[in-house]
This record gives structure tokens, sequence and C-alpha cells, in this order.
């Protein structure tokens, strides 16, 4: 068998806020919508909701996707794609605070994913839990 053959995409949600612990279990809303950008992001993509994307725009370039409609949440959620590392991963590891500039060394996070958000134009539809 092909290695190509043998490989499996996953798709990754991304929410940030407080949760409540029971145990070695999380629940609350940010868990919730979490769940559903998983379900929303196309195979092997990472999508991100807007608090993550305040946490993480100094490090990290992303693109806006637009705005999804996530199940069980009123308004609508803003969607992004991180797509590379503008820090300086090295001075990140040693606890340090990094600026991002054009010192930093870019990292490609998905060179040959495709984006069907930009392609079609289209809302992704909300699917069942």
């Amino acid at each position: 068998m092909r290695i190509d053959q043998e490989k499996f995409q996953t798709r990754i949600g991304l929410n940030t806020g407080s949760v409540i612990r029971k145990g070695k279990d999380i629940f609350g809303e940010v868990v919730n919508v979490a769940s559903r950008m998983q379900s929303k992001a196309p195979p092997g993509d990472i999508l991100l909701t807007d608090a993550t994307y305040q946490e993480i725009k100094e490090y990290v370039r992303c693109t806006q996707l637009g705005d999804i409609e996530v199940k069980g949440i009123k308004d609508f959620i803003t969607a992004y794609s991180p797509q590379e590392v503008i820090a300086d991963t090295t001075k990140l590891m040693d606890g340090g605070k990094d600026e991002p500039g054009p010192e930093a060394e870019g990292i490609d996070l998905r060179p040959e994913l495709p984006d069907p958000f930009r392609q079609s134009g289209r809302r992704a539809a909300s699917r069942p839990y």
C-alpha cells in the first residue's frame, strides 16, 4: 500500500474561554462551540473562533473565512483558518515574549490544503451533533 493511501485527515475546531471542569471532563458553551467548529472544518483543516484568533494573532497569520451558523448559538460565529506561524518559535519555547516581524521565520501550516470557503463563497451548513 502506498503512503498516500494510508493517510487520513482530521478536522480541528478551537475556541477559547472559561469551561466547567468535573474530574477529567470539561463542559460549557466554549466546549460546544469548539465541537461545532470542528464539525464545520473541511477534512485536514483547522477552524478557529474569534476568541482564539484574538489570543494568537500576534503569533500566527490567519485568514478570516467569514461567518458561519453554529447549532445552538444565536449569533453567527466568525471563522478563521491558521496559515503560517509568524513568531520566532525558538524564543517562544524559551519563555520569552516574541514580537513578530520581518526577522521571524515563517512556517507554512497548510501549504497543500484547498480552501472551500473562499472558493465557493458559501456558508457552512449546520450539521447535527
